[in-house]
């Protein structure tokens, strides 16, 4: 991308972030206001307090950076299939190795958990729906 082309993007994007903080700001001011105030009693809301609440709320519950952090800490989606393709990648020496030293510093075999035919990612709650990691011969 040359130069020229940067200088006409930044200017495009930043008004589409105004526009699209505007549209948000609004939809949750009017939101806010026609439900909650005669829900709850609570007071209506100009436009610069939902945005601020939505700032609040992606901080709080969403994180900063694209949800890497935030008061409820969730996890990355594929971060699980990351370590799993390692670990199928270890020969066997390696994985004994690596079960020794998160056995010594965290207290658990990770063998008992990743060499099994159950899906080691899922934590055993497929939430009713088959994972083909727990189902490979159509046998529990």
């Amino acid at each position: 991308m040359n130069r020229h082309s940067r200088l006409f993007y930044i200017p495009l994007g930043l008004i589409g972030l105004a526009a699209m903080a505007a549209v948000f700001g609004t939809i949750t001011m009017l939101l806010w206001n026609t439900l909650l105030p005669p829900l709850f009693g609570l007071p209506p809301l100009s436009w610069l307090q939902a945005a601020g609440l939505l700032v609040l709320c992606r901080v709080l519950f969403g994180g900063i950076a694209g949800g890497l952090g935030g008061v409820m800490g969730g996890r990355r989606r594929g971060h699980e299939n990351l370590f799993r393709g390692k670990w199928d990648a270890m020969s066997d020496e390696q994985r004994q190795h690596l079960a020794e030293e998160i056995k010594k510093r965290h207290g658990f075999d990770p063998r008992e958990r990743f060499n099994g035919e159950r899906n080691p990612w899922n934590r055993g709650d497929t939430g009713g729906q088959e994972n083909a990691d727990t189902k490979k011969d159509g046998t529990d």
